[in-house]
């Protein structure tokens, strides 16, 4: 009996700390102690908000827009507000569309050597994502049947391993997907 709930323990602090969970503690504390504030308040004033209680909703929605927000300035003029996703998303666009000048093609020494390390797979990934007449970002499946590749997980991670070395970049698709696009050193890959 010991055994097992020992090996149960191990395999469930292992569960905890593969889902990050120690990250999400603070956020939920600051949460649950705004909310609870607000409640308290709300009910010793019958339920009158002002202006307190919507700083403290803020500040129990803040700790998770950091996870769709790249920044928030504030100025004299107002506010700015940067999305992260969807930067990341018209970034990838504009690289995808944009053509590149004669000084940009020819890859440093750097990228050279880094372009050296990838294999054949990757390379046909690289392949498939820039020679697609139709489309600038792409899902895994496209890219898997164009870059005829048996195994959708493989491809996912070689994806990653791409990203991992700037020669792709993600963006989030209408449905919440992750599609790729090729960067300027992932067209110097394929290009040499």
């Amino acid at each position: 009996m010991g055994a097992f709930s020992e090996v149960f323990t191990m395999r469930f602090w292992k569960f905890l700390f593969s889902l990050r969970v120690w990250n999400w503690v603070p956020s939920v504390l600051i949460s649950v102690v705004a909310i609870g504030l607000i409640w308290m308040d709300l009910s010793w004033q019958k339920y009158e908000i002002d202006w307190k209680h919507i700083a403290l909703l803020a500040i129990a929605i803040l700790p998770w827009a950091r996870s769709f927000l790249a920044s928030i300035s504030i100025s004299s003029t107002g506010f700015e507000v940067h999305l992260r996703e969807l930067e990341e998303t018209v970034s990838a666009i504009v690289e995808g569309q944009t053509e590149p000048d004669d000084i940009d093609t020819a890859p440093t020494r750097r990228e050279a050597n880094e372009i050296e390390k990838l294999d054949q797979s990757q390379k046909q990934i690289l392949s498939a994502i820039l020679n697609s007449n139709k489309y600038t970002l792409r899902s895994v499946s496209g890219i898997r049947k164009d870059a005829s590749i048996p195994r959708e997980f493989s491809v996912r991670l070689m994806l990653e391993e791409l990203h991992d070395g700037d020669f792709v970049r993600k963006a989030v698709g209408r449905k919440g997907n992750i599609l790729w696009a090729i960067t300027s050193k992932g067209r110097k890959a394929v290009s040499s």
